[in-house]
């Protein structure tokens, strides 16, 4: 009987000590290390940065809970990185507060940047990008956006940005974005799930005015208008020489929109939502997959969702 309360002392003693966290109020400039112990870190009053020329580096697990209308400004280096989705660092609106404005990386300094299994959510734009380069976000979730005007990730005037393994959903306003790219080139986004969008307006890949982009098996899907008008999975205007290879486009409104201004694109090796293919009224009326535009060579497209199989024309 002793032998038995000891132990369960022991284990209790284990879980108390693991779990052990204080609420902590952050404000105005912030660097150094942000700890599990230390969550959640709440933002109730005022905006907080990053300074140039600083770091702040928080650990997996840790939550940041932000109030209405807060957002987190990144001059310098953000580095959070869960180790898996059960560690995510998660940025949220926090339960007393709802919308907040997400996290937004601007400058040159803040090019070491690397977000990876973090979760944005709540947010009227997850994560904003200007006049930036070189920065990593990977393995994360962006969800649950809303607003007026909403994105999931917006990039702007920025080069050689990874986007990797990354889930992009339930964005919803009157307009809806999934990932928008504006005047922005020679970026990578990579095995990407871009689904349930929704809005007056709603895209699930927008480029505007933005060349030599690079996708490559990501997942566009379910982006629809709530207003009985035409959502679309990629959109191009003002923009040409991207390339898109293999992935999936499929239940939305409209499959892939290029204006034609700057050109065509390759779309290569997808799947359309059916095996035969896009419909395009001239030169694949049979097909019934999302419909494409002019300007768009779909070249072969993956006869099957899973085995990628090609048909060949």
């Amino acid at each position: 009987m002793i032998r038995k309360i000891i132990i369960v002392g022991f284990l209790l003693s284990l879980f108390i000590v693991q779990d052990v966290k204080a609420d902590t109020f952050v404000s105005g400039n912030v660097s150094g290390s942000w700890t599990l112990t230390g969550s959640p870190y709440i933002i109730a009053t005022d905006t907080i940065t990053v300074a140039t020329d600083t770091t702040l580096k928080i650990d997996p697990g840790v939550e940041v809970w932000f109030a209405t209308n807060t957002p987190f400004s990144v001059y310098g280096t953000l580095t959070a990185i869960g180790t898996d989705s059960s560690t995510r660092v998660i940025f949220k609106g926090s339960e007393t507060y709802s919308l907040w404005e997400g996290i937004r990386i601007i400058g040159f300094g803040a090019s070491q940047t690397a977000l990876s299994y973090v979760e944005i959510r709540n947010a009227g734009c997850g994560l904003y990008l200007e006049n930036t380069s070189n920065i990593s976000i990977t393995d994360s979730l962006i969800h649950n956006c809303q607003g007026t005007s909403t994105y999931g990730i917006w990039i702007e005037s920025s080069f050689n940005i990874f986007l990797g393994t990354n889930t992009i959903a339930n964005i919803q306003g009157g307009t809806a974005t999934g990932i928008y790219l504006q005047n922005s080139g020679t970026n990578t986004l990579s095995t990407n799930t871009v689904s349930n969008i929704q809005g007056g307006t709603a895209t699930g890949i927008y480029f505007y005015n933005s060349a030599s982009n690079t996708l490559i098996s990501n997942v566009v899907e379910r982006v629809k208008t709530t207003n009985g008008g035409t959502g679309t999975g990629i959109l191009l205007e003002l923009s040409g020489t991207n390339t898109l290879t293999s992935g999936k486009i499929s239940q939305n409104n409209y499959g892939l929109y290029n204006d034609g201004s700057s050109g065509t694109i390759t779309a290569f090796y997808v799947w359309w939502g059916h095996y035969t293919g896009p419909y395009h009224s001239v030169t694949n009326p049979q097909g019934k997959g999302n419909p494409v535009s002019d300007f768009v060579d779909y070249g072969s497209w993956s006869y099957s969702s899973g085995k990628q199989e090609i048909i060949l024309l």
